[in-house]
């Protein structure tokens, strides 16, 4: 699978102060493709500005529970999965959104979060 995503720049902006997670998670995934580092710099000062890594770690962990509540209701993207791929996939989900959270609250600021950890 490829995942491609892209926003205008005051878009992108306006998700970073928000504390968009899907927008927390490309800045902080360790493989970029193409990175302006001078942007990137002002960017993730911004993000440590704007969003504490509590702030980011609740949402990650609001996410988890929001997967958790769609699975048990069979509701959203797991309604019409087959057995064995929703209970992979969703604990896929719930993981990557539980370990996010985990590294972001051993950090101090936000930019110090690596989720290769």
């Amino acid at each position: 699978d490829v995942e491609i995503s892209g926003w205008d720049v005051l878009q992108f902006l306006k998700l970073v102060r928000s504390g968009d997670a899907t927008v927390m998670e490309m800045l902080l995934c360790p493989m970029t493709y193409i990175n302006d580092k001078a942007l990137m710099a002002e960017v993730k000062s911004a993000m440590d500005h704007f969003c504490p890594p509590s702030k980011l770690a609740r949402t990650n962990t609001t996410m988890a529970k929001a997967i958790l509540s769609q699975i048990r209701d069979n509701k959203g993207k797991f309604a019409n999965m087959k057995p064995g791929t929703k209970q992979t996939k969703s604990f896929g989900y719930i993981l990557r959104n539980l370990l996010s959270a985990h590294v972001l609250l051993s950090c101090k600021t936000t930019s110090q979060a690596h989720l290769s950890r």
